[in-house]
């Protein structure tokens, strides 16, 4: 899809050379095995490195233990950043592909001057320092126009409520600056090199609604054919998917917050029902709000049924 090879990999597994851990130099060799072997094409690569947040050594980092290591892979991404050349081959190690492709990598280095470096991460620490230094701002400008209000002239309130509605829906991260990703504990240097920065925001009900009725694999999907496993038809209605997706929201942690809701409805469903000739389940906005007194109910059922 991308027609270019890449790698990805997650920034807490990198450490400084001489620590337990990962070589940084290792993501840019991958990117040798995504190529086939094409060195002339892994220097045009793609790599996504995740958890960048976890290098930063600013408030509330200390529990992650921050310290040269992080210091020092940040330093070591750097270089990678600023054309750095990255042997083909680790110290004691010999790639399967060079014995495939030995005649046509003459280098013994790839350049990474035209590599595309994406960083990602949650920021959550600068975020809340952001939210709290936004939240004292606007306190201070709302008080600032009451008290300017001094001309005898009736000053209502709507406009202020409003005004201070409007900054509490903007990301405190659409607003960062360099400096602000400095406080949070990345080096001057370091993300200086990042010139695009993007903010991704939340994802909200309708999306994760979105993404269990048309993602290819979703996990109501993947609940569905488990039910099916056992014979057993799982029809989720409207009502309880828009329920499923405000819990899900509420749970802060993207679509994972799907699973946990989902698992936390039909726990007991998949130990109970199989064992009964049930054909379908219906899922209703009452099942996801009840779901231990919703099966209670339809297990009572199925027993008067099978008595009668």
């Amino acid at each position: 899809m991308l027609g270019v090879p890449f790698a990805k990999a997650d920034a807490t597994k990198f450490s400084a050379t001489g620590y337990v851990g990962a070589d940084v130099d290792e993501v840019v060799r991958s990117l040798l095995g995504a190529a086939r072997g094409d060195v002339a094409a892994a220097e045009f690569g793609i790599v996504y490195v995740d958890e960048v947040d976890k290098l930063a050594e600013g408030a509330g980092s200390a529990s992650r233990g921050g310290g040269v290591n992080t210091r020092s892979v940040q330093s070591a991404l750097l270089k990678l950043m600023e054309d750095a050349e990255v042997p083909l081959r680790a110290p004691g190690e010999r790639p399967p592909w060079l014995s495939r492709n030995e005649g046509r990598n003459e280098a013994q280095v790839i350049r990474t001057r035209h590599v595309l470096f994406i960083f990602s991460g949650a920021f959550s620490d600068l975020e809340a320092m952001l939210r709290t230094e936004q939240a004292q701002q606007a306190a201070a400008e709302h008080a600032a126009a009451r008290a300017a209000a001094t001309d005898g002239r009736e000053q209502g309130d709507d406009g202020l409520e409003a005004l201070s509605t409007a900054d509490a829906l903007v990301d405190p991260l659409c607003r960062a600056h360099p400096r602000d990703f400095v406080r949070a504990g990345l080096e001057t240097e370091f993300i200086g090199r990042i010139p695009v920065r993007v903010v991704c925001r939340s994802l909200r009900r309708h999306d994760l609604v979105a993404i269990m009725r048309d993602a290819e694999d979703s996990v109501l999907k993947q609940m569905q054919r488990n039910f099916d496993g056992y014979g057993i038809d799982l029809v989720v209605t409207d009502e309880a998917l828009d329920e499923i997706a405000s819990r899900a929201e509420s749970e802060r942690t993207g679509a994972r917050g799907l699973l946990t809701v989902l698992e936390d409805t039909l726990r007991d469903f998949k130990f109970e029902l199989p064992s009964t000739n049930l054909k379908q389940l219906v899922v209703d906005r009452h099942t996801v709000q009840a779901p231990k007194k919703h099966l209670e109910a339809l297990l009572t059922e199925h027993s008067q049924r099978q008595a009668g």
